[in-house]
């Protein structure tokens, strides 16, 4: 069942703690995708069909700004260290909601990353939805 979202637009699914990371077919991407509604089938964390849904459904906020509680559900894009991929999550209630994979390891899940744990990502972004 679908509900309001904060930041205007309809969340269609629950998050989706403990689903573990696929390369293939569960991602960050396709849990960020999965929170608002929108489904890409071609399998690519990166595909086309996302970056486009991105670029027209989110607008750019920036870098952080006063606390987590004012980027409340913000899609965020960040990356685990320098010199690392591109990574992207949602700012809930309790940290920031992704499918995360270990660099440099094969398995992960979805969670929930305390804010606290949060300096540990770098070259952090913030976008809101505008559907």
């Amino acid at each position: 069942m679908a509900r309001l979202h904060a930041q205007g637009g309809y969340i269609v699914s629950t998050l989706k703690i403990g689903r573990p990371y696929d390369p293939v077919t569960w991602t960050c991407a396709h849990a960020v995708a999965d929170y608002y509604g929108f489904e890409f089938t071609d399998g690519d964390e990166w595909a086309r069909t996302f970056m486009y849904w991105l670029r027209h459904k989110f607008e750019r906020r920036g870098k952080f700004a006063g606390t987590w509680r004012d980027h409340m559900g913000e899609m965020i894009t960040c990356r685990y260290g320098t010199g690392t991929g591109l990574h992207v999550g949602i700012v809930v209630s309790g940290g920031i909601y992704h499918a995360y994979r270990a660099p440099g390891k094969s398995g992960g899940d979805t969670v929930v990353t305390g804010f606290a744990q949060m300096t540990a990502f770098h070259d952090v972004r913030f976008y809101r939805y505008v559907g």
